[in-house]
């Protein structure tokens, strides 16, 4: 109900089941080096924070493995609005495996490859408050009317737009605790 006051069309499982499809499909672009891919679903700081670790993993020749997710617990941990943005904390448990190996010998260096780990993280998304998915806006650079989330590219001439409205974005993951399930 409190979310509702603040987003009148929140649906609480459909949140939670984008949350979650959102975590995993970061997750297996940072694994595998593409995080353009995802960039519209992450705030500028957390883009800016991953570029950097991965351009330190290609420097050792390293490359983070992340697979066979597989939910454990997710909930809504807090809701507040400021600004006209609405940030929604989620407590997140899933089980996966997470290693890292040598590119260039395919080795394991950390981690263990069989291992599966249940992790706890708080993830804190944020959207809009009047979030429109099909407003329009005009590209400064060839003045060509086109959608866009939180930052992307003009469709027709691939200038960079910024937007302050977006739909949900992942501006923060918090790592809690790791434990080893199997």
């Amino acid at each position: 109900e409190q979310i509702r006051a603040i987003l009148p069309n929140f649906q609480r499982q459909e949140f939670l089941d984008r949350a979650y499809d959102i975590f995993v499909k970061v997750q297996e672009a940072w694994m595998n080096f593409d995080l353009e891919s995802v960039r519209n679903l992450l705030s500028d700081d957390m883009y800016s924070m991953y570029t950097s670790q991965l351009d330190t993993l290609k420097i050792k020749n390293q490359k983070n493995i992340m697979k066979d997710f597989a939910l454990d617990y997710m909930n809504i941990q807090s809701i507040k609005e400021e600004n006209g943005k609405v940030s929604i904390e989620v407590l997140l448990d899933v089980v996966f495996k997470d290693y890292i190996i040598n590119t260039m010998t395919n080795e394991v260096v950390r981690g263990l490859e069989h291992a599966g780990f249940k992790t706890t993280y708080v993830l804190t998304f944020v959207v809009s408050k009047n979030f429109d998915p099909n407003r329009e806006v005009t590209c400064p650079n060839c003045h060509a009317k086109t959608k866009v989330n939180q930052a992307g590219k003009c469709e027709y001439c691939d200038s960079i737009l910024v937007n302050n409205q977006y739909d949900y974005v992942l501006t923060k993951k918090q790592f809690i605790k790791k434990e080893r399930k199997y």
